[in-house]
């Protein structure tokens, strides 16, 4: 558990030094210092426990938290109330789908798109936080932090889709800084065992990266269908492979003056709006319908995020 507990102390050191601008309710008070917060998730019982477990998860994230407290499991099911063994949606998953959806949502209008990619360095592949400078004339600021080059992004940055929703998870607490840079690393290594073969293309490559980084997003669940008149679950996302992804927010009625059939409102950054017939270059709220033809809905998948 190397890299969990690398988050660990990284999250000890950070606790002295500075605080969340984010309100705090009166339970998780005395839950912000991470070496009590661990303690108690490790040692504690009842409610107490339970509130420490969630706030780890809202801290570093699900699976780093799992993994810190792999070696205690059997504590925690001696000790945890079943709700927690067990967790209903509404307990633990549903609060940070929702809390990053929240913040989503009240980022409309801000930041703007740009790709995001990746290039060939001497023999490896390597994130390209440059690629829309050719084109748009701005870099990939969230590709910048990831590459440690400039710090956090504002509202005013420039990112691509998904790096979007990522980037309103973080701000929500929902996942830590440390599990989003691991999975680009981990997208990049797939990419690299590519390109270190004889034979290796930097097409197959790049394929793995995607492949890596949208697994991680969701992808595997290969959760599929037709989402049109279905209000997708407030918090979770909605894909097609990588081409774009969004993140489902809200839901209307159906209004017959409108011929709308009620559905899926989402947050979308960088699509061309079917509705309006122009591209949304910002973080944009609208109907499910408005960015993708109706044939290419069905075949979205509808997942959960990795912050879930």
């Amino acid at each position: 558990m190397p890299h969990a507990f690398g988050t660990f102390q990284k999250l000890s050191q950070q606790s002295k030094g500075e605080k969340s601008s984010n309100v705090i309710n009166h339970e998780e008070e005395n839950l912000t210092d991470p070496k009590a917060t661990l303690s108690l998730a490790q040692n504690a019982s009842g409610d107490a426990m339970q509130r420490s477990v969630l706030q780890l998860q809202r801290t570093i994230g699900n699976r780093a938290t799992q993994e810190m407290l792999a070696g205690t499991r059997q504590n925690m099911l001696q000790k945890a109330p079943r709700a927690l063994i067990a967790p209903a949606p509404t307990m633990s998953r549903m609060p940070v789908q929702r809390d990053t959806a929240d913040v989503a949502a009240g980022l409309e209008g801000s930041l703007n798109w740009v790709a995001s990619g990746t290039k060939k360095k001497g023999k490896e592949l390597a994130l390209d936080s440059s690629t829309g400078a050719l084109f748009w004339k701005k870099a990939n600021n969230f590709l910048r932090w990831i590459k440690g080059k400039e710090a956090f992004p504002k509202d005013t940055g420039n990112m691509n889709c998904w790096e979007a929703i990522i980037y309103s998870a973080i701000k929500a607490e929902a996942i830590g800084q440390d599990a989003v840079r691991e999975a680009y690393m981990t997208a990049l290594n797939a990419a690299n065992v590519i390109m270190a073969k004889p034979d290796g293309k930097i097409d197959d490559a790049r394929i793995a990266f995607n492949q890596s980084l949208g697994n991680w997003l969701g992808l595997s669940q290969k959760n599929s269908g037709f989402v049109d008149d279905t209000a997708v679950e407030k918090g979770k996302l909605i894909m097609r492979v990588l081409q774009h992804v969004v993140i489902a927010v809200d839901s209307e009625e159906a209004d017959p003056d409108e011929s709308w059939d009620g559905g899926t409102i989402v947050m979308s950054l960088g699509h061309f709006d079917l509705e309006e017939n122009k591209a949304k270059n910002t973080f944009t709220k609208t109907r499910l319908q408005n960015v993708w033809h109706a044939d290419l809905r069905r075949e979205l998948n509808v997942v959960d995020p990795p912050w879930a």
